[in-house]
Formats: structure tokens, sequence, C-alpha cells
């Protein structure tokens, strides 16, 4: 299964859910190519925090998403691809 930035916006992906968000925040992550322990550290965001995001056990305002959204796309942290195989998530440049 490949990821592009484009999925993101899809007009089913559904920002306002608790495991809509869940799902987008994780596609966010994969398409950094960062695992969560670095994402949490570039954002200064407890690791925790982004965990219970990432697993829909927190809910995360859709505007925090936005914000974390652009400032990746704007510091160039977005790699072309995010490929899944065998469960496991490869980023492909």
């Amino acid at each position: 299964m490949e990821y592009e930035l484009k999925e993101f916006f899809k007009p089913n992906n559904d920002l306002s859910s608790k495991d809509g968000i869940a799902r987008a925040f994780r596609l966010l992550r994969y398409a950094t190519g960062m695992n969560r322990k670095e994402l949490s550290d570039y954002l200064h965001i407890p690791y925790n925090t982004m965990r219970d995001w990432e697993q829909g056990q927190r809910s995360m305002p859709p505007y925090v998403f936005e914000l974390i959204f652009y400032r990746l796309l704007y510091e160039k942290k977005f790699i072309n691809k995010t490929t899944e195989q065998d469960g496991k998530w490869n980023a492909k440049h």
C-alpha cells in the first residue's frame, strides 16, 4: 500500500472523528520517514501524547493536525512515498 501527500486531504478522510485523526496522523508520520520518537522530539510533543493520538486513545484537535502538517510541509520534512509491506512501513525517496 502506498500513500502520497494528497491522501491526507481526500474527502473521505474524516478529520473530525478521533479515528479519522488517528489514521491521518499515522499517515503524516509515515510520510516523514520518522519513527514516533524522532517526530515527537522534532515537534517537541511528548511521546505518550503522540502515541495516544496515533492509537485513537486521545483526540487531537483538527487545527493541531493542520498546524503540524503545515510545519512539516514548510520545513520540507516529507519524503515522496511510504509503502506498507508485510505490516512494516518503508520510506521511498
